[in-house]
């Protein structure tokens, strides 16, 4: 049984390395945000330090964390030819997507023992996820590296609490420590993973452990805030770009929409209301989205909604009745697990949510990193009121729970596939949208 687990285990990591191969394209800068990261990580490569280059006027600091562009630019002094160079940008995120699964595979066998075939099952699900593949291949933007990052501080931080208060602890905190530093110099949400990770530690009373990790969290994502604080872009310098790269956090939070300085502010009394919808649109809208991706786009056409006036103005795309319905069974496996144990994935996943709901802005891209996560959670809750229902059936326990993840990896599989279809029509008249406005934008370039 083993050996057929590896085997299907390579076979599937093959298989989802294919479908990223195929689907990688020239895209770049459609998101907005990755023609940053590229820019930024074209200006640490040419020695011009971390700042706006394409500003007339120098100096100025963008407030994105410095994480990622750093890990492009090794990339792009390897081959400083831009766009020549773009595929070798996006196989950063392929290359953290294949380690994604491994890494889940093995966590979810070994620290939630599950059977294999279900462990499998639910990593495979996540790395093949159709928007996780497109973050991957059509853009260049951070959620498949934060994705990576987050899943590895949970394992590190985990072996830090079974191995105690001894020598190997204190050093795997201090490893936990800079994953979790590193995950908020990628994304600012990855302070979540910083509070839960001092917390886990004090929950499981290693307060040495739990003091290094915080000393070692502030030596190594404290300087970075100081500098953000000091070279705070000025009014004139946050005019001259426009962009929210230059907007501080603060005033972000405030805003209606982050970014939409045309749309006003908020005040406190204003907070319940958005943190209200924010919950609507991850339950009735993102994780239908992330859990069946191909029958989520058949009922929605997010491309389409984008292009909605509403929604360009701030607005938000609909809901689906279907996903509320899947939130159902994740919060039913979040709380099932909850009550068999808190780990600190239990702290991580709703810390990450609290920011999530209270930030004005899409709650999509903040969700999905935490695929397999929410994955596990629905399928779990699936286990457990299969087990309520059956009165204990311990003998097919699993057998509804692996059938439902097959079946999730299955429709990702056929997204994917789809996707490759219209992406290689040779008439051209099926080509995705996306790929179609770049090959516009990148005509009238030229």
């Amino acid at each position: 049984m083993a050996n057929i687990i590896r085997i299907t285990g390579v076979a599937g990591l093959a298989g989802a390395l294919m479908i990223y191969i195929l689907r990688l394209d020239r895209v770049v800068g459609l998101f907005v945000d990755d023609g940053w990261y590229v820019l930024l990580a074209k200006s640490l490569a040419t020695g011009q330090g971390y700042g706006l280059i394409n500003s007339p006027s120098p100096g100025i600091t963008p407030l994105y964390p410095p994480a990622f562009p750093f890990l492009l630019s090794l990339f792009y002094r390897i081959w400083p030819s831009f766009p020549d160079n773009i595929y070798l940008l996006k196989s950063v995120s392929v290359a953290a997507m294949m380690a994604t699964g491994v890494i889940a595979y093995r966590y979810f066998l070994r620290e939630r023992k599950l059977p294999a075939r279900l462990a499998l099952g639910i990593s495979f699900a996540s790395v093949v996820s159709p928007p996780l593949v497109f973050i991957a291949t059509s853009t260049v933007m951070s959620e498949c590296i934060y994705a990576f990052i987050f899943l590895l501080t949970i394992v590190v931080m985990e072996k830090c609490v079974r191995a105690g208060q001894n020598a190997k602890g204190i050093q795997l905190a201090l490893a936990g420590a800079a994953l979790a530093s590193i995950a908020f110099l990628t994304r600012s949400i990855g302070m979540a993973l910083i509070a839960a990770g001092f917390l886990y530690l004090l929950k499981a009373r290693l307060i040495k452990s739990a003091i290094v990790f915080a000393i070692a969290v502030a030596a190594l994502a404290g300087p970075w805030v100081i500098y953000t604080r000091s070279r705070t872009p000025t009014p004139e310098q946050r005019k001259e770009q426009g962009g929210h790269i230059v907007l501080p956090y603060t005033d972000q939070f405030w805003q209606k929409r982050a970014g939409f300085t045309h749309l006003g502010v908020v005040t406190a009394a204003d907070l319940p209301g958005r943190v209200v919808d924010n919950i609507t649109e991850i339950t009735g809208r993102d994780v239908g989205r992330i859990v069946v991706t191909p029958l989520f786009e058949m009922m929605r056409d997010p491309f389409a909604e984008a292009q909605r006036e509403d929604v360009q103005a701030g607005g938000r795309g609909s809901t689906w009745s279907v996903s509320f319905f899947l939130s159902i069974f994740a919060i039913i496996g979040l709380v099932a697990m909850m009550r068999q144990r808190l780990t600190m994935a239990e702290l991580a996943l709703p810390l990450s949510l609290a920011i999530t709901v209270l930030w004005p802005w899409e709650t999509f891209r903040f969700v999905l990193p935490l695929i397999p996560f929410v994955i596990f959670y629905f399928v779990m809750g699936i286990h457990a009121v299969y087990l309520w229902a059956r009165k204990n059936d311990f003998q097919r326990e699993w057998a509804v729970a692996t059938a439902f993840v097959a079946l999730i990896a299955a429709v990702n599989v056929y997204g994917n596939v789809t996707f490759l279809m219209k992406k290689f029509d040779m008439t051209g008249l099926e080509r995705p949208q996306w790929l179609q406005i770049f090959d516009e934008a990148e005509a009238m370039f030229k």
